[in-house]
């Protein structure tokens, strides 16, 4: 398998975990809102952000094999060479990285730093769109979520225009 095909995979299916979570999400709410009244608002946001982290949990395992086949180094490995160095090392690293991309002269380099932040976005956008949803269904508002959905679109137009000029100037 090659890699573009697994993250094409990776890619549409990822409204799945938000979709779960959304299945998940009200009774996981509904049984943590009753364990104590005082907090129920908070206990049911508690239910949705569990029912999300774990479909995400399991769309990420169910991922893990398509991985492997697609000839990606091995997370235990990546895990090694960030211990090696100390994981605020590894993460300035990657700021490094990232920021190098972005202010890049070349267009294939911008290109690949502004079309990972557009689907982040657009998860972000999708998730907090789901959440607020749900959420307003069972009669709460969160600003978070809420936040999320309104500020995350315009972050994933900013990034895929940006994307898609920077791949038009780098052909």
């Amino acid at each position: 398998m090659s890699k573009r095909l697994y993250q094409l995979i990776a890619v549409l299916t990822l409204p799945l975990p938000v979709v779960g979570a959304y299945v998940l999400g009200r009774p996981f709410a509904a049984a943590l809102s009753s364990l104590w009244s005082n907090l129920a608002g908070l206990l049911g946001l508690l239910g949705y952000v569990l029912a999300l982290l774990l479909t995400v949990l399991l769309w990420a395992v169910a991922l893990l094999p398509l991985r492997a086949r697609a000839g990606f180094t091995p997370l235990s490995r990546e895990l090694e060479q960030v211990r090696a160095v100390g994981l605020t090392q590894a993460v300035a690293q990657e700021q490094a990285k990232q920021a190098a991309r972005a202010a890049s002269e070349d267009p294939a380099e911008r290109a690949r730093y502004h079309g990972p932040m557009a689907l982040v976005a657009a998860l972000f956008a999708l998730a907090g769109a789901a959440l607020t949803w749900a959420l307003w269904e069972d009669g709460y508002v969160f600003a978070l979520p809420l936040g999320a959905a309104l500020v995350s679109p315009v972050l994933a137009v900013y990034h895929g225009a940006r994307w898609a000029l920077a791949r038009a100037a780098s052909r």
